[in-house]
């Protein structure tokens, strides 16, 4: 671009419109939103949107820092690349002979033509955002839009019942003489038509609220090369758009592509593409003026409203402290006061990074919903029992046809716990210690409550159970839960996994089903009470459906309990089915079939918590345990096929693991530190200090070799260990014991 064109303080990214993941945004310094997507004509209608949402067969890459991306649906192929100066550059490639591409300016998160909008809990009605920047052709292949500022109030977002109802949002459009924001879309090549109304079906907007340009029929492997901006009106474009330059843009862009985790193997193939399908699910947050990871790119969401349900962002934020420390912070922030896992989810963001400003922002909203001296177990009341499985639509765990009255929630027990203990830990990093001292009681407190509730030891097993003492019959993976709480006893736990890995109620190729196989509703369709219709075909939602944030807490309490063999099991499970799913056409499922492994009938095929089966790879090789004391580094595992991780960044250093087929090397900021030949370790509490000494807790699955190199050492200790659990220390006379 010349610097007549350079825009002002924008924004231009892929993605960030969830209703269109076949576009980009832009910023306008006042606050205007501009939209560029890129469409094609299938059968008379114009495939965009939320039509093309399902048609998308290739997600990514996306780079880390949004500046180069790639998507493909159906014949059509887009890449986009950050101008490096506030503007956005494009291509469109036909895969087909005779395609028509349609390349579209458009109001980006205008909602302005939806239905009324949802009542925020007896306050205010929430309104949608709306765009109300305008277009015309200011000649073929140029589209140009003014739009006033847009001045926003957030609000203030309380999340209830499983999502946030926001009160107090408002939205205003400066007057004019503070000034418009401009924009401008031109095209390389000369379209067929540039026009204002629409050409086919699939539009929403009237003359002047779109730009069109219509190109083709095209070539098999013709491409279309584009550009746009934004800023400070008055905005002038170039004479001419130059496809050369735009296309040297989009290559460097590709060669520069920075991927800040990769791996292959069993275990880390689904890193990289985990990480792809994570990014193409950010959005813009119109009212909080910041980038987020919503849900996914759900046709439920496209309604306006910007919810933030809690539990998935929370979720997203686990797997975005990965690789953007950032965009996980404002994740967590705006999903505080979840109340499953919102306290585990920004403890585990700050064991990776250390940012102890995430805990100053968040305990005091926990703490209000958390307060000490509460360690009761929580209810589920009749007549709906919402908070038995809080969350999961059709579970048969509250047992309405029983009708038995008000049980004690086994899984809003578990996390209360859960919460209750991390209390105390961000109460004693924030230097609280009253505080510490009563949530270390509470937590004590409510884990004796667990056990005396819920443990039954007939079965070697926890279930819900009636107020009444009745014990209830339905058995789901939160039986499971209180791993993650830290409430069984060793010898508890490892009749649990018992119970996990037995194939006649959990355990098979696909797993972990929402319901015990031996359930008698396991896999039956869900049916109104009133009129016998079916809600859900079989296997759907939780009659048997695996869902992703399931497998990750029960995998996370395995960890907890250092079951690292039934971990690893089930995290190359869970890992396989996610990448079966993405090798057919990169889908990341809502929830999969318990017998095929595959998207049930009535899930969404981009739901982001769906990251967390390869997820669990990346933390079964390495991670930053929740639970230790100190900050060392958990990596290593049981699997016996290897895997391999490239560039992990935890605690301001950048990792390479490789482990599995009996080798474990990790590399820490280039220089390798650890290996063990021989036999699979899994390594804990890994600490190198300050004057280059070496701990860690191993155990290992066979004899092994190793070879510790702590930084500064001019040559590796060695050692040879005996199968089991040891603990080696190095120290300054270059020595390794243990």
């Amino acid at each position: 671009m010349t610097a007549h064109t350079q825009p002002s303080a924008c924004l231009a990214q892929p993605g960030l419109d969830y209703s269109s993941w076949n576009g980009a945004m832009l910023t306008g310094p006042r606050g205007s939103l501009w939209g560029v997507r890129v469409g094609y004509v299938e059968a008379g209608r114009l495939v965009t949107g939320m039509a093309f949402t399902e048609a998308v067969t290739v997600i990514g890459p996306y780079a880390d820092d949004a500046s180069y991306a790639q998507i493909t649906a159906g014949p059509l192929k887009i890449t986009w690349a950050a101008g490096g100066d506030g503007s956005i550059a494009g291509q469109a490639q036909a895969l087909r002979d005779g395609l028509v591409v349609v390349l579209e300016a458009y109001p980006a998160h205008d909602y302005w033509l939806l239905g009324l909008p949802l009542p925020s809990d007896g306050g205010p009605p929430y309104v949608p955002f709306v765009n109300p920047c305008h277009f015309r052709v200011a000649r073929p292949g140029l589209i140009i839009g003014l739009s006033p500022g847009i001045e926003v109030d957030p609000g203030v977002s309380r999340i209830t019942g499983g999502h946030s109802i926001p009160r107090g949002r408002w939205e205003r459009l400066r007057p004019a003489d503070e000034g418009q924001d401009a924009f401008w879309l031109g095209s390389a090549q000369t379209p067929a038509r540039t026009q204002l109304s629409p050409t086919c079906d699939g539009f929403d907007k009237p003359d002047g609220r779109s730009g069109l340009m219509v190109f083709g029929p095209l070539a098999r492997g013709e491409t279309i090369c584009f550009q746009a901006a934004a800023g400070t009106a008055p905005l002038t474009p170039p004479p001419a758009i130059d496809a050369a330059r735009i296309a040297a843009t989009i290559a460097a862009a590709a060669k520069g592509n920075r991927r800040g985790l990769s791996g292959d193997g069993p275990l880390g193939e689904g890193a990289g593409p985990m990480l792809d399908a994570m990014f193409w699910i950010r959005t813009w947050h119109p009212f909080e003026r910041k980038v987020f990871l919503p849900p996914g790119r759900s046709p439920w969401m496209y309604d306006g409203r910007y919810n933030v349900w809690g539990w998935d962002e929370n979720f997203n934020a686990i797997v975005a402290a990965l690789v953007d420390a950032g965009l996980a912070r404002d994740n967590l922030l705006l999903a505080a006061g979840d109340e499953r896992i919102g306290p585990f989810a920004a403890w585990r963001v700050f064991r990776r990074n250390g940012d102890r400003t995430l805990l100053e922002a968040t305990y005091p909203v926990y703490r209000k919903l958390y307060p000490p001296q509460d360690a009761k177990l929580v209810q589920g009341t009749m007549p709906n029992k919402f908070n038995v499985g809080k969350g999961m639509d059709d579970t048969p765990m509250r047992e309405h046809l029983r009708n038995m009255g008000d049980m004690y929630s086994l899984d809003m027990s578990s996390f209360k716990a859960v919460s209750l203990e991390i209390m105390g830990k961000m109460a004693a990093v924030l230097g609280n210690p009253q505080d510490a001292r009563q949530y270390e009681q509470d937590y004590r407190d409510i884990i004796a409550a667990i056990n005396q509730t819920f443990w039954h030891d007939a079965d070697g097993m926890y279930r819900n159970r009636y107020v009444s003492g009745d014990w209830a019959l339905c058995e789901s993976p939160t039986s499971f839960y209180p791993l993650l709480a830290g409430a069984p006893s060793a010898q508890q736990a490892q009749r649990l996994v018992l119970h996990l890995l037995d194939e006649r109620t959990f355990w098979g190729q696909y797993v972990i089903p929402s319901l015990s196989k031996a359930d008698p509703e396991y896999g039956l369709p869900t049916q109104f009470p009133h009129d016998g219709k079916t809600i859900f075909p079989p296997f759907c939602y939780w009659r048997g459906a695996i869902w992703p944030a399931s497998n990750y807490l029960v995998y996370e309490g395995l960890k907890r309990y250092q079951l690292d063999a039934a971990a690893a099991e089930l995290a190359a499970k869970s890992a396989a089915m996610w990448l079966e799913n993405w090798r057919d056409g990169n889908q990341t499922c809502e929830n999969y079939h318990p017998q095929t492994g595959r998207r049930t009938a009535y899930a969404s095929r981009a739901q982001s918590w769906s990251m967390l089966l390869p997820l669990m790879g990346v933390e079964e090789m390495i991670d930053i345990e929740p639970w230790d004391q100190g900050h060392g580094l958990r990596f290593g595992t049981l699997a016996k096929q290897p895997s391999r991780l490239t560039n992990i960044c935890l605690q301001g250093h950048a990792y390479d693991v490789a482990s599995g087929g009996g080798l474990t090397r990790l590399t820490r900021d280039g220089q390798v530190v650890f290996e063990a030949r021989g036999g699979n370790v899994v390594v804990r509490q890994f600490v190198i200090t300050q004057d280059s000494q070496c701990s860690f807790e191993v155990v290992a699955d066979a004899e092994v070799k190793l070879l510790v190199n702590p930084l500064g050492r001019p040559q590796p200790l060695e050692r040879v260990l005996p199968a089991g659990k040891h603990r080696v220390t190095t120290d300054s006379q270059a020595q390794m014991s243990r």
